[in-house]
C-alpha cells in the first residue's frame, strides 16, 4: 500500500510540473517544415534608443525575458510570446513573421497589431506596463 501511495504521488508530482510550465509559457515548441523546430519564448520589449521611435512589431526591440522577472522597460508593451528568430546571428530575438502560436497563418506581427495600442492582450502580446 505504501508503494502505492509514493507512486500515486509521483505521478502527481510529475502532472502538476508540466501543468505549471506550461501555464508559465516558460517555453513551447512547435514542428515545421524541414524538419525544424520553432521554439515560443518570453520576450521583453525594451523599446528603442530613441523612444520616438519605439516600435512593438520591431523585434531588434526586444530581449529574451526571464519569466520570474518583471519587463525591463520600453513603451506601454511589455512582454510577448513568440518564436526564436533562427536567422539571428549574435544576439536572440523573436521571429514576428512565423506563426504566432495556436494562429497557423497569422503572425505574431499581426497578433501584435490585432490588440496594439488597445491596451488589450491575447497569447501573443501578454501584458503591458504601466
Amino acid at each position: 500500500m505504501k508503494s502505492i501511495m509514493i507512486l500515486l504521488t509521483a505521478i502527481l508530482g510529475l502532472g502538476v510540473t508540466a501543468w505549471a510550465l506550461n501555464d508559465n509559457k516558460a517555453i513551447d515548441a512547435k514542428e515545421v517544415a524541414n524538419n525544424t523546430t520553432l521554439t515560443y519564448e518570453l520576450w521583453d520589449f525594451v523599446g528603442a534608443a530613441n523612444p520616438a521611435d519605439n516600435d512593438p512589431t520591431d523585434p531588434e526591440q526586444y530581449v529574451q525575458a526571464d519569466p520570474n522577472k518583471s519587463c525591463l522597460g520600453g513603451s506601454k508593451v511589455c512582454q510577448i510570446y513568440a518564436p526564436a528568430d533562427p536567422s539571428a546571428v549574435g544576439t536572440a530575438r523573436p521571429d514576428m513573421l512565423e506563426d504566432a502560436f495556436g494562429h497557423t497563418g497569422t503572425t505574431v506581427e499581426q497578433r501584435i497589431n490585432a490588440v496594439f495600442p488597445t491596451n488589450s492582450t491575447n497569447e501573443t502580446l501578454l501584458s503591458y506596463q504601466n
